[in-house]
């Protein structure tokens, strides 16, 4: 027997967890399906914490999206009892003399700074004394500038996924789980997607599942999304890392990568988490659960710049996979063809903060039919 439902997830990521949780909210007859056993750690919505900042240097446009996100994680938190957000404060200083483009934006400290006083967020800008004063954690030049937010902070992924999956099902929301979808099939009135045992059909179908996305996508489309692994790594500080310790992005000087961290977070035994980006050398999603080199995880943190001294080589390290779009910003449309089709969740590394926004939009879109006025900047077409 065929079961059918109103809206189908495949992937159950940030993305795809959230969309599930606002559909069942809606009370929408709502199924997600992933590969895996989410939370997991084989895609890009893993590694204790990720980073939210409400004036986003990637564009204004974003920042709406990110403040009801944060309003979404604080009504869940008051439901659940869990901890999902919190508010530490975040750094972000690059040098003044001139910087490399950060996720596709050339003066990304600007463009953060102008989000800011575009949406009234608060914020401090610093040069280079006051931040050696206020953050003795890092190593600062004479010619870099900061920008303060104290609503900035992280989330932690893990935790974000499994809540809303929990609360969706609470809802009356399906799962099915360590489920390959082999095929998705749009007819006139519904899709069709089947595994090796079993079929469903629904109204209609979100694909949030990033790097396996290209499976699902005509040839046309799959090119437009490259899949990029990233580093993370713990070191421990050989003292306890300073109170005042906020999540901090260092843009980069041109030929280097972002460079990101955190504080240590509860239980973490002390150490503080460094990520890089990098954006030249692509895999196939099915190679992102190698293991990262030790060249790697010596690079990453000879070139995090902190003052403070640190026990020899990491505790641990992993690699996350970006899925990334030419421009560096999101995909969140319907497919040309086969409109029953939403492809969601091509965020390009920087799409966690605002992922339980994201849910509510696209939970929007699939019952009013109508794009929601936030996403149309994420148009497939501007890649024609």
């Amino acid at each position: 027997m065929v079961s059918h439902y109103e809206v189908i997830i495949v992937g159950l990521g940030a993305v795809g967890s959230a969309s599930l949780y606002q559909l069942a909210q809606r009370n929408q007859r709502v199924l997600g399906i992933d590969r895996f056993r989410p939370p997991h750690s084989h895609g890009s919505s893993h590694g204790q914490s990720r980073i939210t900042r409400l004036a986003i240097g990637e564009g204004a446009h974003y920042s709406p999206i990110v403040i009801r996100s944060h309003k979404i994680w604080q009504d869940l938190e008051a439901k659940t009892n869990h901890s999902l957000l919190h508010e530490v404060g975040g750094l972000i200083y690059g040098n003044t003399t001139g910087n490399g483009p950060t996720h596709g934006v050339e003066d990304f400290l600007g463009t953060t700074i102008a989000a800011a006083q575009k949406h009234g967020i608060e914020h401090e800008l610093l040069e280079a004394q006051a931040m050696r004063e206020r953050f003795p954690l890092f190593k600062f030049s004479d010619t870099d500038r900061g920008y303060y937010e104290p609503t900035a902070g992280y989330v932690c992924p893990e935790t974000c996924i499994d809540t809303q999956l929990t609360c969706a099902q609470k809802l009356g929301a399906h799962l099915a789980l360590d489920t390959v979808i082999d095929r998705i099939e749009q007819f006139d009135d519904h899709v069709r997607l089947t595994s090796a045992d079993q079929t469903w059909t629904a109204d209609q179908v979100i694909l949030s599942a990033g790097g396996w996305l290209k499976s699902f996508l005509p040839e046309n489309v799959q090119s437009t999304f490259t899949i990029y692994p990233q580093v993370q790594a713990w070191y421990r500080p050989q003292e306890p890392a300073p109170k005042n310790f906020p999540i901090f992005i260092r843009i980069p000087n041109p030929g280097d990568g972002m460079l990101y961290g955190f504080p240590p977070l509860p239980g973490d035994d002390g150490a503080m988490k460094v990520a890089s980006e990098q954006f030249t050398q692509s895999i196939p999603v099915t190679q992102n659960d190698v293991k990262p080199t030790r060249e790697e995880v010596d690079y990453l943190f000879e070139t995090a710049c902190l003052a403070i001294d640190f026990e020899p080589g990491p505790t641990h390290s992993i690699r996350c996979a970006y899925t990334v779009t030419p421009d560096q910003e999101f995909v969140i449309d319907r497919l040309p063809e086969r409109d029953r089709i939403l492809l969601a969740s091509p965020c390009s590394g920087h799409g966690f903060k605002h992922s339980a926004g994201l849910g509510e939009l696209i939970a929007t879109w699939c019952i009013t039919e109508e794009r929601p006025k936030l996403l149309a900047p994420f148009s497939l077409s501007r890649f024609k």
